[in-house]
């Protein structure tokens, strides 16, 4: 049962830090190469945006983050536990 916990939080994590990290990419790119007001022309705009990545994005990826290492500390001490000790 604990395996299946382990794997279920490691896709988990491995699902949320991805898609945040692809979300927050977009944005970056979105943000560097647009040419309107709100794009970020210089080195200022660029650490703003970056600002900005960090706060909404940075919170969802490391959630996943810590999934991942919880599932696969999960893991790892299901697979070094000795079925025939646990009844």
């Amino acid at each position: 049962m604990s395996r299946l916990f382990g794997g279920l939080l490691l896709a988990a994590g491995i699902l949320i830090a991805t898609l945040s990290g692809l979300c927050s990419l977009g944005f970056l790119i979105f943000m560097v190469s647009n040419n309107s007001e709100y794009g970020a022309r210089d080195a200022n705009g660029v650490f703003s945006t970056l600002a900005l990545m960090a706060m909404f994005g940075g919170p969802p990826i490391g959630l996943g983050a810590a999934l991942i290492y919880a599932g696969r500390r999960i893991l790892r001490r299901s697979d070094s536990i000795d079925p025939s000790d646990t009844f």
